[in-house]
């Protein structure tokens, strides 16, 4: 029995050393990861302070990199809580706004230019499609008819002809020109969030489905002059 006791005796101070062996052992490892993760950040702080300096010289050279060296600091960027004033300083220093559109009464969800430049198309949560002067910012038309959001706009190659696409599963063909709407295809089955034409204007593509979980899942291709659906392409 007394052999047995200093044996338990033993183990059990053999066991509360090894404990506080560990525990000093890993309160070092702690330590050294909270020193290595301050370091970590404070090389990354300099890095941005030494990035911004370059990109303020770029820019006063006339080098497009200071766009590159302010873009790595973006919010998708995994740096991006390290900018300050000094960033949002030289962003807004060398990115000018030439004009804000106003008159949409919800989220504009796609934009697109007419082939000249001259005439700006938004798509809108609001159901409509707005034209504008992309020179003077003047809202030239509104095209309405769409019963959803609309998600999706593009021009034809020609710039007369525009299509939109939306949630509540057609796609309607306009006369940029005028702000009317021209034809709307209904043979989708479920939403649809985007639409383009072909570089000849003759074929006009619209991609669909899966909103809410919904299966219909297609691209349709049509003849932009006939508006017929010559071509189904289903992901089953």
């Amino acid at each position: 029995r007394r052999k047995r006791r200093i044996a338990i005796t033993s183990l059990t101070a053999l066991g509360f050393a090894l404990a506080v062996i560990f525990g000093v052992l890993a309160l070092k490892l702690n330590s050294a990861n909270r020193q290595s993760e301050e370091s970590r950040q404070q090389t990354a702080k300099l890095l941005y302070v030494a990035d911004m300096n370059l990109a303020q010289n770029a820019f006063a050279s006339g080098s497009s990199r200071g766009y590159e060296l302010l873009n790595a600091y973006l919010p998708t960027e995994p740096n991006s809580n390290l900018r300050d004033f000094y960033w949002y300083h030289l962003w807004h220093e060398n990115h000018q706004e030439l004009n804000t559109l106003t008159g949409h009464e919800s989220a504009v969800r796609s934009v697109a230019f007419a082939p000249d430049g001259k005439t700006l198309a938004s798509a809108s949560d609001d159901q409509t499609v707005k034209l504008w002067d992309a020179r003077s910012g003047q809202n030239l038309a509104t095209l309405k008819g769409h019963e959803h959001f609309v998600r999706s706009v593009a021009f034809a190659p020609d710039g007369k002809t525009l299509a939109s696409a939306s949630l509540d599963k057609t796609v309607k063909l306009g006369d940029a020109r005028r702000g009317q709407n021209l034809a709307t295809l209904t043979e989708h089955e479920s939403v649809v969030k985007s639409v383009a034409l072909s570089p000849d204007g003759k074929t006009l593509a619209s991609a669909g489905g899966d909103e809410n979980s919904k299966k219909d899942i297609a691209i349709r291709l049509w003849r932009a002059a006939t508006d017929e659906d010559v071509a189904r392409q289903r992901n089953k």
